[in-house]
């Protein structure tokens, strides 16, 4: 007798990692337009801290010939907020699956590419450049061009290889530069006992995890550098256990960053990425026959004794990585327990290994190719072709930044500076080369294990204002204004997650504190709009209040922040904490006092709007501010701003999450009519089938 099957799923209805993949790309491009967006009034437009026409002609002159220098097509605001607007809504189509098309990827690449050049100082992050990468590798290797959404039983078996690749590059070089650059935080493995108090915008559990105990921090630099450095190869490998193996890794070090701090996309964009390295190479079908059935007994059996070899192999190396990269030694009268990074270890040298990673990740494509083409099809061994190529040019940055020794035969030429770098497409990465906000200590001070105590001295600008007052005899004074919803500012406060919207201003904050006032005229000019009153920055600060049209002058001052300590025995003996009583160590959720901080010097003389007229004259900066309803009144014969001015002005935008939304829901409604249930009543043509069948088999 027969065993009646339901049929197969439609191939494009399959889930699919691939699938998955490029919906998770939609969602983070989603996010990044959306914050651009938002943030495009007081940050950006002709009102903004950084108007964009500034940089426009010189980002994309074509494009300012052809339709903006005439001022009778559109303005540089319409524009930048109606390419926003698109790319929103092509980010919506990829990430409901209803339309993954490769073009789509490709628009969004020219419309982010644009925005991001144009953004002048607030666009300069590596995470932007990243996601043009991304978006870049995946238009040209991984999304489909035949048809609209991906289908499993098409895909090219070395479409993955690239986007693999790109996580490696990113993960490594943000490994490796953390030790080029000889910084003692991190070759003593004291980088945690500053980071979660001194990065740019901390997470809701950064005070918390700053509490923890020296030793369980140094391990943590340890272990992050060890998942960053040899960790990294296991992306790469052309065995699928291993390669996950690699991506929990990479995934469970994002998730601790995400729980402790706030780098908006960034760290989802980095586990998209492990999607690819995840996914399976090939379908497999599964039939009823007895031949096959013992067939299939056979090779799940050796499947499994080559994965516990397999697994035998990656944690042999995984082992024996970490310990020739570190040892944990007893130090000290105390015996306290330490951990050390050697020196010597292959692991930290790169130009003992690095060349062969991306000369094997291209003989691997052209090996996969070859092998998995039986029959001569131009498609896939162009497609193979395409990933060849776009792997070699993916590398190049390795070269160009990490060096080499005397071997200069691999670095890229003039060319790559000519053709490649100013598209932002291919990109070099490498966060936090440098802790900053190290503190000072007193000359043969010892913290835990004999290292010098960890004192953090996160440098943060505050600004006060002074304002009117109706008595003429009444004393001035001045206030600290509240403003900036997200950087550190109030001492009671607790940091916010942001995550995964990027609040610039308050990013480029922290930068600002680490140079001068000369270095950023933006943040004078930004004093400037506040002065003013411009509703747009006013709106984009968090002040618009009424008292802050009776602001007169503004001055800055320098403050080093830290964080409070609990009364430990490793926080007493850093100079100059601020140790919490110990009432507070029965709330340790809500701390009473969350910062200390100490003033250090005047950042900024007080100024008023006419000291500053001239300085921003000098950087460029005209004085404009306008009523965003009353925008278009200068652009009489520009037709698209007012199409700009009321998608913001009656929040049209609002619609595009909420098609997303239906979107989605209809595409999962649709598929679960499509998937036959298993006991679904078996339709005449189905029997006819199997009687056909049965009848042949005989």
């Amino acid at each position: 007798m027969t065993t009646l099957k339901p049929p197969k799923p439609t191939h494009q209805y399959q889930y699919s990692y691939r699938s998955l993949y490029l919906s998770a790309i939609g969602w983070i491009q989603l996010i990044a337009y959306w914050s651009y967006y938002v943030q495009f009034p007081g940050l950006l437009s002709s009102s903004g801290i950084e108007p964009v026409h500034r940089v426009f002609s010189r980002a994309a002159p074509s494009l300012h010939q052809a339709w903006i220098q005439s001022g009778q097509k559109i303005d540089e605001d319409s524009l930048c907020e109606l390419l926003a607007l698109s790319g929103m809504i092509l980010a919506a189509l990829i990430a409901s699956g209803w339309c993954q098309h490769a073009v789509l990827f490709a628009a969004n690449v020219a419309i982010y590419g644009l925005l991001v050049r144009t953004g002048g100082t607030f666009y300069s992050f590596q995470w932007d450049t990243l996601l043009l990468e991304t978006t870049t590798v995946t238009c040209l290797t991984y999304a489909p061009w035949w048809r609209f959404r991906p289908v499993d039983n098409d895909q090219s078996p070395v479409a993955a290889i690239p986007l693999r690749f790109l996580l490696f590059k990113l993960m490594f070089m943000s490994g490796i530069v953390k030790l080029q650059a000889h910084c003692p935080t991190w070759e003593h493995l004291t980088a945690l006992e500053y980071h979660f108090a001194t990065q740019c915008l901390p997470g809701p559990l950064a005070w918390h995890a700053h509490q923890l105990h020296p030793f369980l921090l140094r391990l943590g630099v340890a272990i992050t550098l060890w998942i960053e450095l040899p960790a990294t190869l296991l992306l790469v490998l052309p065995l699928k256990s291993v390669r996950r193996v690699g991506a929990l890794l990479q995934l469970s070090l994002q998730v601790l960053i995400i729980l402790t701090g706030n780098y908006n996309f960034f760290n989802l964009l980095t586990m998209a990425l492990c999607i690819p390295v995840w996914e399976e190479e090939e379908q497999q079908n599964n039939n009823n026959n007895t031949d096959d059935a013992r067939a299939n007994k056979k090779q799940t059996t050796t499947t499994i004794l080559w994965v516990l070899v397999e697994q035998l192999f990656c944690w042999t190396f995984l082992l024996g990585t970490f310990f020739s990269m570190f040892r944990i030694v007893h130090v000290g009268p105390d015996q306290n327990l330490n951990i050390v990074l050697l020196q010597d270890s292959m692991w930290i040298q790169p130009q003992v290994f690095l060349p062969w990673v991306p000369g094997g990740t291209l003989v691997l494509i052209a090996v996969t190719t070859l092998v998995t083409t039986t029959t001569p099809r131009p498609s896939k061994i162009f497609h193979g072709l395409v990933c060849f190529l776009v792997v070699g040019i993916v590398a190049l940055p390795i070269f160009h930044q990490i060096p080499l020794g005397d071997n200069q035969t691999l670095r890229p030429g003039p060319w790559f500076r000519t053709y490649i770098q100013p598209y932002w497409l291919v990109h070099g990465y490498g966060l936090f080369r440098r802790m900053t906000g190290v503190g000072t200590v007193p000359r043969g001070a010892t913290g835990w294990a004999g290292l010098p105590p960890s004192a953090v001295a996160r440098p943060e600008i505050i600004l006060e204002g002074l304002f009117a007052v109706d008595n003429d005899e009444g004393e001035k004074e001045w206030h600290e204004l509240d403003m900036f919803r997200w950087k550190p500012g109030a001492v009671n406060a607790m940091p916010r997650q942001m995550a995964p919207h990027q609040p610039r201003l308050d990013w480029q904050m922290w930068f600002a504190a680490l140079g001068n006032i000369n270095h950023n005229p933006w943040l004078v000019h930004l004093i400037q709009k506040i002065l003013e009153g411009c509703e747009p920055v006013m709106d984009l600060v968090g002040a618009a209040s009424p008292s802050m049209k009776q602001l007169q002058k503004i001055r800055g001052k320098l403050y080093h922040y830290d964080f409070t300590r609990l009364n430990t025995t490793w926080s007493r003996t850093i100079p100059g904490v601020e140790i919490l009583p110990p009432s507070d160590d029965s709330n340790l959720l809500v701390p009473s006092k969350v910062w200390s901080r100490k003033l250090v010097h005047e950042y900024l003389p007080p100024v008023g709007t006419k000291e500053l007229k001239e300085f921003l004259r000098l950087h460029g900066y005209k004085r404009y501010c306008v009523d965003p309803k009353q925008r278009c009144a200068r652009h009489h014969a520009n037709p698209w701003c007012p199409i700009a001015t009321s998608i913001r002005q009656f929040r049209i935008y609002l619609l595009i999450p909420s098609t997303l939304v239906l979107l989605v829901l209809s595409r999962l409604w649709r598929r679960q009519r499509l998937v036959p249930r298993q006991d679904s009543p078996v339709t005449h043509k189905q029997k006819r089938g199997d009687s056909l069948e049965e009848k042949k088999n005989q």
